[in-house]
């Protein structure tokens, strides 16, 4: 089937969000974009106030530059696909930069923006980017610490990872496609799969990280790399506990609020810890590991923990 061309989607309903802070910039693209069809453009000037528009502004396709706030935006486009900003995680996400350092792309990659233009950005590459979200958008993947296009070759990719075809509102509306009871379904039920695939990945990345910082303790590696890991596990337990609301498993959260209690305490004692606080570590996150594992053993599920660990730490040190 040919794909269609840009004149045949249809752009008057999609709304653009453009995060420029030069005003130059700005209106040279609102121009462009309105001479190609796209009616429904709002902008900002400065990214720092995207945080309080977002959801009001509710935005098909946002267009934001990195310029006004530097890296802050990774955290900002993070925020969004963890849905702590805004209604929709999945709204496909370009950026745009004068500076595209090598640290940089890194971040952009790893916060889960679809794609990232080197200024300066001509109209027919912008919509030519538009077109590829439309036609051909990547599917997303979860893990404990991502939500975001899958950015892996078929060689790379882990099966027990799976993809998620996400909606995709800009292409449903470039379509004509006006059904929006059944949209939002469609947009509440991936979120949903998405919510259920993070707390997994979050209990699992809790018992293994728990196992890294016992063997650390065991092997008496104390150093900076526990106090780390000791975050990870805080961010972990933290985003797993907010997940858990109106969940099947909102009673395990139960468990998650002692888990943090212990967890402080190891920081601020992580050179000299508390044995108490050490053995309470494996059975809390054993607990929440075998929670969403109702059908393993829990035998199993400890030595994979130990398998996945030996593995990392000697990868680590090859």
């Amino acid at each position: 089937m040919a794909h269609k061309t840009r004149r045949d989607y249809k752009y008057e309903d999609i709304r653009v969000l453009l995060v420029e802070p030069s005003r130059n910039v700005r209106l040279a693209l609102r121009a462009s974009l309105s001479d190609l069809g796209f009616r429904d453009i709002r902008d900002l000037g400065e990214a720092s106030s995207l945080r309080e528009r977002f959801s009001e502004l509710k935005p098909d396709l946002l267009v934001i530059d990195t310029a006004d706030i530097g890296p802050e935006i990774c955290e900002l486009v993070q925020e969004i696909r963890n849905q702590e900003i805004g209604d929709d995680p999945f709204v496909p996400i370009i950026t745009t930069t004068w500076e595209p350092t090598a640290e940089l792309v890194r971040d952009i990659i790893n916060s889960g923006a679809d794609d990232l233009l080197v200024k300066p950005v001509s109209v027919q590459k912008l919509i030519d980017r538009i077109q590829v979200l439309i036609r051909n958008r990547k599917p997303f993947v979860v893990t404990s610490n991502y939500i975001g296009p899958d950015r892996r070759k078929s060689s790379e990719r882990d099966s027990s990872i799976p993809l998620i075809e996400v909606p995709n509102i800009l292409a449903l509306k470039a379509r004509g496609v006006d059904d929006w009871v059944e949209i939002q379904a469609i947009v509440d039920a991936a979120v949903g799969d998405v919510n259920n695939q993070r707390m997994e990945r979050n209990a699992y990345s809790i018992a293994f990280t728990v196992q890294l910082i016992l063997s650390a303790y065991e092997k008496a590696q104390i150093d900076e790399e526990i106090e780390e890991n000791l975050d990870l596990l805080v961010r972990a337990v933290t985003d797993l506990s907010r997940r858990m609301v109106n969940t099947r498993f909102e009673n395990v959260s139960d468990l998650c609020g002692p888990m943090l209690v212990v967890v402080s305490s190891l920081q601020n004692s992580w050179r000299k810890p508390s044995r108490k606080d050490l053995e309470l570590l494996t059975p809390l996150s054993q607990a929440i590991q075998g929670a969403f594992n109702p059908d393993a053993n829990e035998v199993d599920l400890a030595l994979d923990i130990s398998r996945a660990v030996t593995d990392f730490n000697a990868r680590r040190n090859s």
